[in-house]
């Protein structure tokens, strides 16, 4: 028997139905079936349902570590770390309830240096700057609320 059939089983039955990340209400007719379905942010939700709070740690497919930081009633805090497949940091940053604050660092897939800037409630602020993949600066610009000023 399909999953699909069973929680309509158990729906009929007058059961609790729930599929992870989904909440569903079925009138009690067949003929009149309805099911409503509400979406979870999986990014604040574990498999459970319950707003994701301590250590976490996301890992490829290969299982590869990708990226470990720490949530707090489902939003990011401190600092994250991001990795590339081969293992070398991709990103370093914080995050203050949810939302990318303070400086961060971009790097290349060779380990280098890519870009450099700071965030103000997820907002592009001060000065940030590019590299070239040899290391060399590249440009730079001035930021504030989230726009390019000056030049």
């Amino acid at each position: 028997m399909c999953q699909c059939m069973k929680y309509i089983e158990l729906a009929i039955s007058s059961q609790p139905l729930s599929l992870p990340g989904k909440v569903f209400r079925i009138k009690d007719a067949i003929a009149r079936t309805t099911i409503y379905s509400v979406k979870v942010d999986k990014s604040k939700h574990d498999t459970h349902g319950q707003l994701k709070n301590g250590i976490f740690k996301e890992f490829f497919k290969d299982g590869a570590l990708s990226c470990v930081g720490e949530y707090r009633n489902g939003e990011k805090i401190g600092e994250w770390k991001y990795y590339l497949r081969n293992g070398l940091t991709k990103a370093v940053g914080r995050y203050d309830h949810g939302k990318m604050t303070d400086e961060w660092k971009w790097y290349r897939e060779n380990g280098e240096l890519m870009q450099t800037g700071s965030f103000d409630d997820e907002k592009k602020v001060g000065i940030w700057k590019r590299y070239h993949p040899n290391g060399a600066l590249y440009d730079e610009g001035d930021y504030a609320n989230d726009k390019k000023v000056g030049e």
